[in-house]
């Protein structure tokens, strides 16, 4: 489970969410929403693995509990080792950002206070449970079919994990608003579209990371560096972003054709000048070991992987003529 030198292991699923209700004023709730999300990603983000250390424990003991009545398990420390394949518990392998965000859009709703405490326990509840039975089945996957492990462990964290984690947030707003109706089927729609596009992407991703890398050689030729580009990953988790972006407002039926292909370039254009920023630190990180690298590279990693294509979703999803006044911002919803 090892991530590229920048980060030191392997992220976990990008997340999203339902956006806030116009009657209620839907852009101070989205500001809310953004506000609180971004300061829990950067504080999530910011500072040591150490820091986190007790959680990543209480991840792996509990998926080496889950595992241990049907299969011989062994933990250590943040280590699980399943059939002699061990398997790291890090910070972005815990349901810790996606609990932010829903943690986030719980509290920017305007729903009673006992209907928000319903929901962060449930919610947490819920995801932390999600999240634990997903590490225990990629742990098994590496156990007997290694070569599947990083298809479905990113699969798993990059798509499943966060539609989950919209799942949680409908069925949380429905129940707190008393909101019925409303298409009920697009976290469906969007495990479908985002299955298809994360096959295709997981084949060309490591050609889209060499085309910016020849980017960043020419940034840095101008200063008169040469640099040298090795690439030993199947999958540039940080790239999977584009994939949560297409599979959202592709699946989302409130956004029409023209809009779609608006936002998506708009979106792929943040994505991949994010991704360009990346490659950059990573060079300065691991070619001039300039390491406050580490805390320009760290942020910008969790705040795109989890953050960014809900902002660009959230911006397709407001203001659409066709919405209805007592309906939610998506029709989705």
């Amino acid at each position: 489970m090892e991530r590229e030198a920048v980060a030191n292991g392997e992220p976990d699923p990008t997340m999203t969410l339902p956006v806030p209700e116009p009657s209620a004023g839907p852009t101070r709730h989205c500001l809310t929403f953004l506000l609180l999300a971004t300061f829990g990603l950067l504080i999530g983000s910011i500072g040591p693995e150490a820091l986190w250390e007790p959680v990543d424990r209480w991840t792996a003991a509990a998926v080496g509990a889950v595992l241990s009545p049907w299969e011989p398990t062994r933990v250590a420390g943040t280590v699980i080792t399943v059939g002699g394949f061990p398997v790291q518990v890090i910070r972005e392998c815990t349901s810790v950002y996606g609990l932010i965000l829903f943690g986030a859009y719980v509290l920017s709703v305007p729903a009673s206070w006992r209907h928000r405490l319903a929901g962060l326990l449930g919610g947490a509840g819920f995801l932390t449970i999600a999240n634990l039975l997903r590490i225990a089945a990629v742990a098994l996957v590496g156990a007997y079919r290694p070569s599947l492990f990083t298809f479905l462990h990113v699969f798993l964290g990059q798509v499943v994990m966060i539609l989950l984690v919209v799942a949680a947030a409908l069925a949380w707003r429905r129940w707190a608003l008393d909101a019925a109706g409303g298409d009920l089927s697009f976290p469906f729609r969007a495990l479908v579209s985002g299955s298809y596009l994360f096959a295709g992407w997981y084949l060309l991703n490591t050609e889209y990371v060499r085309l910016l890398d020849r980017l960043v050689a020419g940034l840095f030729s101008l200063a008169g560096y040469r640099i040298a580009f090795s690439y030993q990953h199947p999958a540039y988790y940080q790239t999977f972003n584009l994939v949560l972006l297409y599979s959202l407002i592709l699946a989302d039926r409130c956004i029409t054709g023209l809009r779609k292909a608006g936002w998506l370039v708009v979106g792929t254009c943040f994505l991949c000048a994010g991704h360009l920023l990346f490659r950059v630190g990573n060079v300065l990180l691991s070619g001039f070991d300039w390491a406050p690298a580490f805390q320009f590279t760290q942020p910008l990693s969790i705040v795109g992987e989890y953050l960014l294509p809900v902002l660009v979703w959230l911006a397709a999803t407001v203001k659409r003529p066709e919405t209805q006044p007592d309906e939610g911002v998506t029709d989705h919803e």
